[in-house]
C-alpha cells in the first residue's frame, strides 16, 4: 500500500476539444491538501501555469459541474482523473472536427462557387453551437446542461431560439451522429482517455497533426464514482451538533468523550481529565498524591500533539479515514460510510449513544477531531469529511501502529470468534428448520438489531417474550429454507435452551431497588432454558448517577451471585454494537452446534417455554427462587485470604 501523499489532476483546456490545437500536452495541478484545496484553487493554479492563456471557466466531472468553494476531497478526485472545462465535452468536440472539415472544404476549393456558398453559410453556424455549449460570449450564468443525446441538445436549440444556432437534421445532424456513433464503437472503452483519442484520431486523418505529436495519455485509468452530490448554492455553513448547542470547553484525554474538569501534570507530562477517569488513574498508591488542579489553571497543550486513545472513537475514525484514502483513494466520506468502516475498528457505538453517555461515540467529530484540525467537514444536503494534512500524518501513524499490534496478536496466536463482518457469516438449516432469534418487544434497539440481523443473512423477528431479552427457537420445518421465517407456530416450533437477559449497569442498578431484579430472575431460571446468561453493557464508570464505588461493589456482587449460586453465566460488552456482534456470533455458534445434534434433547416448545414461565409467577414459593444478597460486604485483607488458603 502506498502512502497517500499526493495525487495529480489533469485539465483539459477548451482549445484542446479543437482538432486544429497545437497544443498537446495536458494542463495539471499536483494536490497534497486534499480538504484544504479547493476547485477554485486548481482553476486558478491551472491558468496560471498556462500564463493566463487557459480558457476555463467551469470544470466538469462526469459531466456535472464542480463549485469553486467545494475542496477536491469532497468530490474524491482520483489520482490521475481528467476535469473537463465543457459540460458536454463530445458535442463540442464533434462540432470543432466539422467545423475543421467544412473550412478544409472551403479551402481546398476556392473557385468553386457552390461550395463556397455552403461552407461560409455552415461554418459560422458550427462556431455559433460551439459558442453556445461553451458559454464564450457569457450571454448566460453559466454553460448548458449535459446533453446525454443529439436529440436533447436539438430541442435544447429550439427553445433557446437564438439566430444560426440551428441544426439541420439532413447535414448537421446526420454528420454528428455518424461522430457519436465512431466514437462509441471505437473509442469508448479502448482508450483510458476516449475524447482525447477520438480528437486525436480526427487530427490526423485531417493532416492536422502526425502520429508521433500525440501526446501521450496519463497511465491512471479513469474511474469516475458518481457521488449524487447535491449542494445548496455555493455556501459553505458548519452546522452544530446536539441541536445547535456550541460545545466548549477542553475534552478529557484519557476518554475523549467528556469534558476535562482537572488537570494533572505529573501523569504523562501532563493530561487534563475528568473526574471519573482522573479516579480510576488515580487509584493506585503511586499516583495518589499528585497534586491536581483545576482545568481552568492548566497550560496550553499548543506544543503537545494530540495522539487519540488507541481504539477509542476518534481512533478508529481517523484510522478508518486513512485507510479508505490511501488504499481505495477515497477522499472524503459520509457520516454513514465512516461509522461503517470505523465501527468494526472499536468498541464504543459509533451509530447511538451508549447507556450511561452524554454524547454518541461520532460526536467526537466536532467535539475534537474537528476542533484540533485534523478533519474538515464540508456542508452540502450530504455532508462530507476528508482528513486535512495533519490528519493525514496522525493516520499514518495510527496505521503503522495498527499493523504492528496486530502482527503482534497474530504472533501470539491467539483463539479467534466468528467474524459476523465477513460475508461467509450465514446460519443454515438443521433437518429443514431455521434457526430464528426472537428478540423481545421491550427491547430499546429491536429495531436495529432487526436490521443488523438482515444484514448477516440471520432471522430474527420480534415478540413479546415472558423471560428474558433474547432467545432462540428452530422453526417448524419448512418447505423452502431460502425465505425468512416470519411465523409464529408456538405449537411446533422448538427453544434452545439459551436465555439472555441485556443490561446497562444503570438498568441494573434501577432493576435491584425494586422486585423486578427477583422477577425478572425468577422467570429465567423457571422458563425450562438450562443455560441462562447475563449480558452486561456498558462500564461502571459511566453511569450518569452518583453511584459511590461501594454501591458498585455490591452490584458486581449480585452478578458474582448469580454465577456461582444461580448457574448464570456473565458476559461483559462494551457498547451495543458489542452486544449485537456477540448475539450474532452466538447465533452462528448454536447453528453449528445444532448441525451436530447437540442441545436437540433439551429443547421445549415455545408453549411449553411460555406455559412454565407462566406457573412460574404465580407460584411464590419455588425451587429456584433468588434472594437479593446484603448490602453490607466484607473484604478480606490479601495475606488474610492467603493464609486461609494455606
Amino acid at each position: 500500500m502506498r502512502p497517500a501523499c499526493s495525487i495529480r489532476v489533469f485539465v483539459r483546456n477548451k482549445s484542446r476539444y479543437n482538432p486544429e490545437t497545437t497544443e498537446r500536452n495536458f494542463l495539471y495541478v499536483d494536490v497534497n491538501d486534499f480538504a484544504g484545496t479547493t476547485i477554485g484553487e486548481v482553476k486558478e493554479n491551472v491558468k496560471r501555469q498556462s500564463g493566463g492563456a487557459a480558457r476555463i471557466d467551469e470544470l466538469f466531472l462526469n459531466n456535472q459541474s464542480l463549485a469553486d468553494d467545494r475542496s477536491v476531497a469532497h468530490y474524491n478526485l482520483e489520482d490521475g482523473c481528467i476535469l473537463e472545462t465543457t459540460s458536454n465535452p463530445l458535442w463540442v468536440s464533434c462540432l470543432y472536427i466539422k467545423a475543421s472539415e467544412i473550412k478544409q472544404e472551403m479551402e481546398g476549393n476556392p473557385n468553386d462557387a457552390n461550395i463556397q456558398k455552403w461552407t461560409q453559410k455552415s461554418l459560422p453556424k458550427k462556431y455559433v453551437l460551439i459558442g453556445v455549449l461553451l458559454n464564450s460570449k457569457n450571454e448566460y450564468g453559466k454553460q448548458p446542461p449535459h446533453f446525454p443525446t443529439l436529440d436533447d441538445f436539438a430541442v435544447y436549440l429550439e427553445g433557446l431560439k437564438k439566430k444560426a444556432a440551428t441544426m439541420h437534421p439532413e447535414y448537421t445532424q446526420k454528420d454528428m451522429r455518424a461522430f457519436e456513433r465512431e466514437y462509441r464503437q471505437e473509442f469508448v472503452g479502448r482508450y483510458d482517455d476516449p475524447i482525447a483519442a477520438f480528437i486525436d484520431h480526427h487530427a490526423v486523418r485531417l493532416g492536422l497533426a502526425l502520429p508521433d505529436e500525440i501526446e501521450q495519455r496519463p497511465l491512471v485509468r479513469q474511474v469516475i464514482r458518481d457521488r449524487n452530490i447535491e449542494h445548496r448554492g455555493n455556501n459553505v455553513t458548519t452546522k452544530q451538533r446536539g441541536g445547535g448547542r456550541k460545545k466548549q470547553g477542553k475534552y478529557c484525554d484519557d476518554c475523549e468523550e467528556a469534558l476535562a474538569e482537572v488537570y494533572c501534570g505529573e501523569c504523562q507530562g501532563g493530561l487534563a481529565m475528568c473526574h471519573s477517569c482522573s479516579n480510576v488513574l488515580h487509584a493506585g498508591a503511586s499516583r495518589r498524591r499528585h497534586n491536581l488542579q483545576d482545568i481552568d489553571q492548566a497550560p496550553s497543550s499548543a506544543s503537545k500533539p494530540y495522539v487519540p486513545r488507541a481504539f477509542l472513537a476518534p481512533f478508529s475514525i481517523v484510522l478508518a479515514m486513512f485507510s479508505a484514502l490511501s488504499r481505495d483513494s477515497i477522499l472524503s466520506l459520509t457520516e454513514e460510510a465512516i461509522k461503517k468502516r470505523a465501527q468494526p475498528l472499536t468498541d464504543t457505538d459509533l451509530q447511538d449513544k451508549q447507556a450511561g453517555k452524554y454524547v454518541g461515540g461520532f460526536d467526537c467529530m466536532e467535539n475534537v477531531l474537528m476542533n484540533k484540525g485534523l478533519v474538515k467537514k464540508e456542508a452540502a444536503r450530504v455532508p462530507t469529511y476528508a482528513l486535512s494534512a495533519s490528519g493525514q500524518v496522525l493516520g499514518q501513524k495510527l496505521y503503522t501502529f495498527y499493523n504492528q499490534f496486530y502482527t503482534f496478536m497474530e504472533s501470539c496466536r491467539l483463539p479467534k470468534i466468528q467474524n459476523t463482518d465477513s460475508g461467509s457469516f450465514r446460519t443454515g438449516v438443521i433437518n429443514n428448520r431455521k434457526l430464528c432469534l426472537i428478540i423481545d418487544e421491550n427491547e430499546r434497539d429491536k429495531q436495529r438489531l432487526l436490521r443488523y440481523a438482515k444484514e448477516k443473512n440471520i432471522d430474527a423477528q420480534v415478540r413479546l417474550l415472558p423471560a428474558g431479552d433474547y432467545i432462540w427457537v428452530l422453526t417448524p420445518p419448512m418447505i423452502d429454507t431460502t425465505v425468512v421465517y416470519t411465523g409464529k407456530d408456538y405449537g411446533n416450533e422448538m427453544v434452545l435452551p439459551f436465555v439472555v437477559e441485556r443490561k446497562s449497569w444503570e438498568d441494573f442498578e434501577n432493576t435491584t431497588n425494586s422486585t423486578r431484579f427477583k422477577r425478572q430472575i425468577n422467570n429465567m431460571l423457571g422458563s425450562g432454558l438450562t443455560n441462562c446468561f447475563y449480558l452486561m453493557e456498558g462500564s461502571t464508570y459511566g453511569m450518569k448517577s452518583n453511584s459511590t464505588h461501594h454501591h458498585q461493589q455490591y452490584l458486581k456482587g449480585l452478578l458474582e451471585k448469580l454465577m456461582t449460586e444461580n448457574g448464570f453465566y456473565i458476559n461483559y460488552t462494551s457498547s451495543w454494537m458489542k452486544s449485537a456482534q456477540w448475539l450474532l456470533w452466538f447465533t452462528g455458534f448454536l447453528s453449528d452446534a445444532c448441525k451436530t445434534g447437540l442441545y436437540q434433547d433439551e429443547c421445549v416448545s415455545y408453549q411449553e417455554y411460555m406455559s412454565r414461565v407462566g406457573r412460574q409467577r404465580g407460584n411464590t414459593a419455588t425451587n429456584t427462587a433468588f434472594t437479593t444478597a446484603s448490602r453490607y460486604t466484607h473484604t478480606w485483607k490479601a495475606l488474610l485470604f492467603v493464609d486461609h488458603i494455606i
